[in-house]
């Protein structure tokens, strides 16, 4: 007795030319952050007038900052010194225990677009985090507000010029790309980081925004004011700007740069704090707008090889067992294809945007994503909920 007859054979063929079909196309997605940032780049148009741009839009960077002098050391004057004329750096200090304020203080001096401030010890009822963009947003005197973290460095002087192309009248929210530092980076980690900003920026270039990463995030000052600010989510510990965007965005309003120069390279924060970012940020989806439209999507893409490499062993068995050889060519044929198609195209993406290569075990880490998502959410179900939000005193 076969391990499958003839007809169930045929109907295992079938299925995973289909999958395998299905899987190539669902693979494109990986080309398609790489042909964005090609467009972009060839765009005569935004690199006729970035000149012009440069000189009227003005940006204000608001800096959050807890006992970060080591990082303001370093980081501070990249930003500092961007060739660009028209911005200023608003540094919030949340009580910082460190040197962090004589740092600011020396700082001042040398530079006349630097200001700081910071939020009372015994702020009550309301995140600090929330509170200190509050009041750098507040205080900022330019309509663009970048929302930054103390942690990120651009990856070039033009990173203003080159972003300021796409802050335009008709746009409220503009997301850039930012990166983990390559050197200090488990492979693991760059994978996880990139392959999720691969498909939140994608779904920003044809959707609202629903998630995207927040280190290199514009903003209008306007809009924050106009809706309230933080005032749906003022104790929620994590994610008010995703909430404050996710709300606002649409497909007009939003705009996504991938120009090399916009690049952030953000500072390896640990095993540790990765994995609670990615629990606190499902305690933040319970705010969000348009979740079920994109988890479906993104819940599919992570199905999608498993559902490949189950019809490809049920296949393979079956033919072996009943001694199809040339079948059982046919499978090992054209599943190397696709995993070579598959290698070119995420890598040629992923050494763009500076994400490091991971060839072979690549493929590993697409099979173990939905594994390390679902341990994040095990892990957010038996947290303690009061973890996630300003305890009242």
């Amino acid at each position: 007795m076969t391990f499958l007859n003839q007809t169930e054979q045929i109907a295992a063929c079938i299925g995973f030319i289909l999958m395998w079909a299905v899987h190539l196309w669902y693979s494109l997605s990986y080309l398609r952050l790489l042909h964005e940032q090609k467009r972009q780049i060839d765009d005569n148009k935004a690199t006729a007038i970035s000149n012009e741009t440069a000189k009227t839009v003005g940006i204000s960077i608001v800096l959050p900052v807890f006992n970060a002098e080591d990082q303001l050391a370093h980081h501070l004057p990249l930003l500092l010194n961007q060739e660009y004329e028209r911005f200023e750096i608003i540094v919030v200090d949340q009580n910082s225990t460190d040197g962090t304020l004589a740092l600011l203080e020396k700082f001042e001096k040398q530079y006349d677009h630097l200001r700081h401030t910071f939020i009372p010890d015994s702020a009550r009822y309301v995140s600090k985090h929330n509170l200190a963009l509050t009041l750098g947003i507040k205080s900022a005197h330019y309509e663009w507000i970048l929302i930054g973290s103390a942690d990120c460095v651009p990856s070039s002087s033009c990173w203003l010029k080159s972003m300021a192309v796409f802050l335009t009248s008709d746009k409220d929210i503009v997301f850039g790309y930012t990166h983990f530092a390559l050197d200090k980076t488990p492979k693991k980690e760059m994978f996880i980081q990139f392959y999720r900003q691969m498909y939140s920026l994608s779904w920003c270039m044809d959707h609202p925004a629903y998630h995207a990463s927040l280190c290199n995030l514009f903003y209008r000052k306007s809009c924050f004011i106009q809706n309230n600010g933080f005032a749906s989510c003022c104790n929620l510990n994590y994610g008010g700007e995703e909430i404050l965007v996710n709300h606002q965005s649409n497909h007009q309003n939003t705009a996504v740069c991938l120009l090399p120069d916009t690049f952030l390279m953000r500072e390896f924060p640990g095993r540790k704090q990765c994995k609670q970012e990615r629990i606190f940020e499902l305690e933040t989806a319970h705010y969000l707008n348009r979740k079920m439209m994109y988890r479906l999507r993104f819940f599919a893409g992570l199905l999608i090889p498993w559902l490949f490499y189950l019809c490809f062993l049920v296949g393979i068995l079956g033919s072996i067992i009943g001694q199809n050889w040339i079948l059982t060519g046919v499978y090992f044929v054209l599943t190397l294809v696709l995993c070579g198609i598959k290698d070119k195209w995420y890598h040629q993406t992923s050494r763009a945007f500076q994400a490091g290569t991971c060839h072979v075990i690549f493929h590993w880490f697409e099979l173990a994503l939905p594994i390390w998502l679902a341990v994040a959410w095990i892990k957010h179900y038996f947290t303690d909920k009061k973890l996630f939000y300003k305890k009242y005193i």
